[in-house]
């Protein structure tokens, strides 16, 4: 490990970084480099990958637990870490409360120890008592304070670990996956105890996770990790609907993915735009790569230009359907429907494949006519529109892609 050096809190501010988190770490294992570059506003983040994609090493460089090999780490103006100045704060001169992936409770300790042994020296019995009250009223541990981890449930442990990250008065708040392997209803107490934390006491929180529906009810920015390497930052909003890659939108559940190149339409297809995208291959992420080749001229091999294409697209392209934004209506006519209609969408005949209930709403799976009998569309619809088309498995129905349904990468 390179020589480095513990320095005062008061020593190396920035007052550029006022208010971020300016994260550059570059570390070397065997088969693996972990080079994150990111500099976040401190507000409700998620580190969002699949497993292996650096998320709890990045997490662990931040709170001083990993010495990276080279990099720069700065909170609110405070470096915590800067290879070339030789600078490195060990954990507890941080100001992070850490909570890792498993509780790690001292198996001696009651609830009550465990929220006082991380409190500041600082300050007489009384105050003290005062502040572990206090965290187990916020933490809703009431009752529990004389228990043992071993009589505590899954719930209950992460809650006093939570407690504990928080005796110490942190600046930041980080939680490695806080949430696995606990009940639905246990989670959605945890998530909102997590956002009550953030919003009353404007506690800034960076949160591991490779849950979407996570990232979704509780983050305000997502940072998405791959390979080690950050490939992707902005609101939950930006990196859900415009991915900027394939493995982005694998991710954040766009599994609807194509390829073609730009062209212009037959002219036998009436109300046709000047310029569409003909398919190469559509790709349902969760079943593996399927070449769509159309039997017949124009039946399915097109879409159209993304309605936020603002400028002149390359040749050739690729992006993501929104399976929220396909529109679906029953086709009861013999005959085949227009291509296309005034408003620029696009139309293709489809049979209903299957319908799955998740929570609200319906995941419904499609196979497009004209392309190879692996060839999958996923749709998510209300229930609501699920009652108005009624369908079942085998009937055909017409699917809608609107130039508002569609992103492609950059």
């Amino acid at each position: 490990m390179p020589h480095t050096k513990t320095t005062p809190l008061s020593f190396a501010h920035n007052t550029e970084s006022r208010g971020k988190l300016s994260l550059n770490v570059h570390r070397r294992f065997e088969g693996f480099q972990l080079n994150v570059q990111v500099h976040i506003p401190l507000s409700f983040t998620a580190l969002l990958g699949v497993s292996g994609a650096g998320k709890s090493l990045t997490l662990r460089s931040l709170a001083g637990l990993l010495h990276p090999d080279e990099g720069r780490i700065a909170l609110d103006g405070r470096v915590l870490f800067d290879s070339q100045q030789h600078i490195f704060l060990p954990p507890q001169a941080r100001r992070i409360g850490y909570v890792p992936q498993h509780s790690a409770l001292f198996p001696h300790q009651t609830v009550a120890e465990q929220i006082r042994f991380a409190l500041p020296a600082r300050g007489s019995r009384k105050s003290q008592a005062a502040r572990v009250a206090e965290l187990v009223t916020i933490l809703e541990l009431e009752g529990l304070e004389r228990r043992y981890p071993d009589a505590l449930s899954g719930g209950q442990q992460r809650r006093v670990a939570l407690a504990r990250a928080l005796a110490a008065d942190p600046q930041l708040l980080v939680l490695d996956e806080p949430f696995s392997a606990l009940d639905v209803p246990v989670r959605e107490r945890l998530y909102e105890a997590l956002r009550h934390l953030h919003q009353q006491f404007a506690l800034p929180i960076i949160l591991v996770t490779h849950d979407r529906a996570e990232v979704e009810q509780l983050a305000d920015t997502v940072v998405v990790l791959h390979q080690g390497s950050v490939v992707q930052v902005g609101s939950v909003q930006e990196v859900f609907l415009a991915p900027r890659t394939p493995d982005v939108a694998r991710l954040v559940g766009q599994d609807n993915l194509f390829g073609g190149e730009l062209a212009p339409p037959p002219a036998t297809q009436e109300g046709a735009p000047p310029t569409a995208i003909r398919l190469a291959w559509v790709q349902y992420a969760k079943a593996g790569l399927n070449v769509l080749a159309p039997a017949r001229e124009g039946e399915c091999a097109w879409l159209p230009l993304p309605s936020n294409q603002r400028e002149p697209a390359p040749h050739r392209v690729s992006g993501c359907i929104h399976a929220d934004e396909i529109t679906v209506t029953r086709w009861s006519d013999q005959g085949c429907p227009a291509q296309w209609t005034p408003d620029g969408a696009v139309l293709w005949l489809a049979t209903l494949l299957d319908a799955q209930q998740l929570g609200p709403s319906l995941r419904l799976h499609f196979h497009p006519h004209g392309g190879p009998a692996s060839d999958i569309i996923e749709v998510y619809l209300n229930r609501q529109q699920w009652r108005e088309i009624a369908g079942a498995p085998g009937e055909t129905f017409l699917l809608k892609i609107a130039p508002e349904a569609l992103h492609c990468f950059p």
